[in-house]
């Protein structure tokens, strides 16, 4: 049987902390939206920093897909949307090329 470990169950915390925390700012889907992108990140402590420092940005709207503002939030405080410096791991195989696209379309 299948066991989720206490480091594993930390991780999701640092994703849902964030999101809970916008409830009076975002509506629901958009609080499912950055729950299904959060899934894909390995790295937690970059959704956490990204998100608190667009919580706390005097006068920040979300836009109508956050996910979007995250990404972009990501790229401009770390270099990446993804990992670290010398990740292999992209599990949806997303280019920065493709997000930013999509980003600028809606």
């Amino acid at each position: 049987m299948t066991e989720i470990g206490v480091s594993r169950v930390t991780s999701f915390s640092m994703f849902i902390d964030p999101i809970s925390k916008l409830s009076n700012k975002l509506y629901t889907d958009q609080r499912i939206e950055l729950a299904f992108f959060s899934s894909f990140l390995s790295n937690p402590f970059w959704f956490h920093h990204a998100m608190t420092h667009l919580a706390n940005k005097e006068g920040f709207l979300f836009c109508d897909h956050p996910m979007y503002d995250v990404i972009e939030e990501l790229y401009l405080t770390f270099g990446g949307w993804q990992g670290g410096p010398h990740n292999c791991w992209s599990p949806c195989g997303v280019s920065r090329i493709l997000m930013f696209h999509i980003c600028r379309e809606t």
